[in-house]
């Protein structure tokens, strides 16, 4: 009776709200309510099962641009709240519960990293800057120790798994919707494509889903795309059957070439010859050769069915865009030359700890208050942007952290007898390889999906180290 009663005052109260909102703001302000109805719902279930609000967070991973405000300057995201929330959630579980925190095996590296971080600060000329991008690493890195912490089980990892890919599918096809959209005049304001990107400036669009732009759509389907790659090899059919990964695959992978993200295609190459080095004989056996060659046909002449959709040109185009037929040419490529020798040129009054975090762009435009419509330039090159920002301490820290990870796959890989686990350390470990060779064309390092990558190697290593364990 109280339950009913308190209930009947909730909804009671929604419904009040929403008039009020509608005679005061219009008709779309009722979905306000709806909107926190939903907001405290999930703020119930993330505090009672902070699992939840990992799943919750694995959905929302990919969309970086929509939906966000914009506060000071500063982007807060959907998938940042629910990070928040699902970090807070987790702490308060394992205090309360005295349970021990799972094993974060990079720590001791991570310390050193944020440490290097904090004492180059101490060179940084925009001190603001430096601030914002050390508490949006520090945040990042909350991440990977979050996702690591609340997959400890091989059943959660299945279910993560499961999420992951469902909503990469779904996302895709967003894609695919937003390439067609656009061909045939669809305003930017439902296709979400930025004007850059668009048919007018190459005659085709570049897809972005629901990323900041193509590069980092492009970096994100790297996780999809190699997990579903090694458990159809591995003929794993524990997620989804070995049809229905091949999907999956084709879709992200149609999706990975509409975003013409060079650096992503070198990666690829990179991907695929390490596949064929460690996965020889489940390439080239005669079932999997056959439906490779099937999807890789059905792709390649999928996306010159798109690409021919939309000029009679745009294939060409496609094709010297993609294999650098623009070299040292165009604005991009002079661009990136130009960035890579700024960044050096900083780096050689500032080699131990670098000019500051954050700090290259704030240098090359001397200094001024504000970064300007443009916003701060970047290296785009993430191992010269360390070096330059925080020098050879910092850069070397980095690469320590990453051959940690490797190696503790590589252990991993050999230690478990199970076929699940082993498919995701090497699905995983392969998306990150990908992640680092893109490194070499952008330079982000506080991106969600990279450190979410990374607490998820950990944690199916933690798990392939120790075995299943028991849900707490």
């Amino acid at each position: 009776m109280k339950n009913k009663l308190l209930i009947t005052i909730f909804i009671t109260v929604f419904i009040i709200a929403d008039l009020f909102l509608i005679y005061y703001f219009g008709l779309l302000s009722v979905f306000f309510p709806l909107f926190t109805g939903l907001v405290i719902l999930a703020v119930i279930m993330i505090s009672k099962n902070p699992f939840v609000g990992l799943l919750a967070l694995i959905i929302s991973i990919p969309f970086e641009r929509f939906p966000s405000i914009n506060i000071g300057n500063i982007d807060i995201r959907a998938n940042q709240l629910i990070a928040s929330l699902t970090i807070v959630s987790l702490i308060l579980y394992k205090v309360f519960k005295k349970k021990k925190f799972s094993s974060y095996a990079v720590a001791p590296l991570i310390l050193l990293f944020s440490a290097s971080m904090i004492i180059s600060m101490s060179q940084a000329e925009n001190l603001t800057r430096a601030i914002t991008v050390l508490v949006f690493t520090f945040f990042m890195i909350l991440i990977s120790f979050a996702v690591t912490n609340l997959i400890n089980t091989k059943l959660k990892l299945q279910a993560v798994t499961k999420y992951l890919l469902a909503t990469s599918f779904l996302v895709g096809i967003f894609g695919f919707f937003q390439f067609f959209g656009d061909v045939i005049g669809l305003p930017t304001t439902i296709t979400i494509l930025k004007d850059i990107y668009t048919k007018e400036v190459f005659g085709f669009p570049r897809i972005q889903a629901f990323s900041m732009e193509p590069l980092f759509y492009a970096d994100f389907l790297f996780i999809p795309l190699c997990i579903t790659l090694i458990l159809f090899l591995k003929n794993d059919k524990l997620i989804f059957s070995k049809k229905f990964l091949l999907v999956i695959f084709s879709i992200i992978f149609l999706n990975m070439i509409l975003t013409l993200s060079r650096g992503a295609y070198l990666g690829l190459c990179v991907v695929a010859f390490v596949v064929i080095i460690l996965q020889f004989k489940n390439v080239f056996s005669i079932k999997n050769l056959k439906y490779i060659l099937v999807v890789f046909s059905i792709t390649f002449i999928g996306a010159y069915l798109f690409l021919a959709r939309t000029g009679s040109n745009s294939v060409s185009v496609f094709m010297k865009q993609a294999t650098l037929g623009d070299l040292g040419k165009s604005e991009s490529t002079v661009a990136r030359l130009t960035t890579f020798d700024q960044s050096l040129e900083a780096w050689q009054n500032h080699k131990i700890f670098g000019i500051g975090p954050g700090n290259f762009g704030p240098y090359v435009k001397n200094y001024p208050s504000d970064p300007g419509v443009s916003g701060w330039p970047t290296v785009n090159n993430e191992y010269l942007e360390i070096l330059c920002e925080m020098g050879v301490v910092g850069l070397s820290v980095f690469i320590l952290v990453i051959f940690t990870i490797y190696c503790r796959s590589f252990i991993a890989y050999r230690v478990t007898r199970d076929i699940f686990l082993k498919s995701m350390i090497l699905g995983t470990t392969l998306a990150l390889t990908g992640i680092l060779i893109q490194y070499f064309t952008f330079s982000t390092l506080y991106i969600i999906h990279v450190w979410f990558l990374i607490g998820l190697i950990l944690a199916i290593q933690n798990i392939a180290f120790k075995g299943d364990c028991k849900d707490e």
